[in-house]
């Protein structure tokens, strides 16, 4: 049996290259023959752990006080909250939960690079949003899923029966 030894150490690019030279006896020697290169010398390369995998990043863009459809009004409908969100990660967030003034709103899942929005009925003018309430989804930045701001009074869209075609 053969024993190998670090020889020489060698850094290229981040990785440590440790050459291994034969000296001794502690390893079978015809057992790792085939990975010996011509004189003696088995290279060993030794990297960093992988990086850590993509995440995605939740965050509220814009919150408005607006009707549940917002391109006209129905006449009965009542005004609420509506929360527009984005994925600015690099890797799609599973199912979560929006929280807007104490009322839960669930999102399916949202990908990489897509925004969504999400409505409830009733407002305040300075209202408590948290996207991810229940931390269900690991993103890359934790830091901006509050929104606690005063939003602006909006002007009342065009009632839905004015918009209709003219034959």
């Amino acid at each position: 049996m053969k024993r190998f030894k670090p020889a020489q150490v060698i850094v290229m690019g981040g990785l440590v290259l440790a050459v291994l030279a034969a000296a001794g006896l502690a390893l079978r020697a015809d057992s790792i023959a085939a990975l010996l290169s011509p004189g003696g010398f088995l290279p060993v390369i030794v990297s960093q752990p992988p990086a850590d995998p993509p995440l995605p990043d939740l965050k509220i863009n814009y919150v408005s006080i607006t009707y549940e459809d917002p391109t006209c009004w129905h006449g009965d409908e009542s005004m609420g909250l509506r929360v527009w969100i984005s994925n600015r990660g690099l890797a799609s967030a599973g199912p979560f939960v929006v929280q807007i003034e104490g009322q839960g709103v669930n999102v399916d899942s949202l990908g990489a690079g897509e925004q969504t929005s999400v409505w409830i009925s009733g407002y305040s003018m300075q209202p408590l949003v948290i996207v991810d309430v229940l931390d269900q989804v690991a993103e890359s930045d934790e830091t901006n899923n509050v929104f606690n701001e005063p939003v602006p009074i909006p002007t009342r869209p065009v009632p839905c029966a004015a918009l209709t075609a003219i034959p």
